[in-house]
């Protein structure tokens, strides 16, 4: 204890220190030099290969992170714009499902009104065809005793449509009566019983 005691009262701090800090440069001056011989040389130290490296990886890494940066602002402006495109979609739809609806409106009414004429057109049409087959059945019967061979055909189909058409009107019997009790006559022949 003596001794240590006695070499730090003989020493001075201060040019202790200055020596620690001459020592601490000299040796970064022989490590520069030593790096700056390498590198004339061709020499390679483990540290600057290791430093390389960093620098090597620092580089990738912001080339890396501005292209990922460059990738997220493409895809916002991308989201923008599907957005912005969407919202135009929905409008469009939109405004077409609103027009169809109004066409479908127009559509029904224009039915509405095509079916009242043709129920009419049918009312009518049953009722000529029934002034026509009770005519005719008359004339048949009254007038020629006989139903005409060049018009038994057609008289059928009369009758056929008649029933389609849901004719009904009692016409049956006497069509009935026509076809079974009367004679089918040739044109220019007429029954005058």
């Amino acid at each position: 204890m003596n001794t240590l005691k006695a070499l730090f009262s003989e020493v001075d701090f201060v040019t202790l220190i200055v020596w620690i800090l001459g020592a601490v440069e000299a040796f970064n001056l022989v490590t520069k030099g030593i790096d700056t011989f390498c590198d004339k040389v061709g020499i390679e130290s483990r540290v600057k290969r290791e430093r390389k490296e960093l620098d090597t990886t620092v580089k990738q890494l912001k080339e890396t992170s501005k292209s990922l940066n460059d990738s997220v602002t493409a895809i916002s402006d991308t989201v923008a714009e599907l957005k912005v495109k969407d919202t135009e979609m929905d409008k469009s739809i939109n405004t077409l499902s609103s027009t169809m609806n109004k066409s479908l409106v127009e559509l029904t009414a224009n039915i509405n009104k095509v079916n009242g004429k043709l129920d009419n057109l049918e009312g009518a049409t049953v009722e000529d065809l029934y002034d026509c087959i009770n005519r005719k059945c008359k004339y048949y019967m009254y007038t020629i005793k006989g139903i005409p061979s060049d018009e038994f055909d057609s008289f059928k189909r009369l009758i056929e449509a008649y029933d389609k058409c849901g004719g009904n009107h009692g016409l049956q019997a006497r069509v009935q009566w026509c076809l079974e009790n009367l004679d089918i006559v040739e044109m220019g022949v007429v029954n005058k019983e």
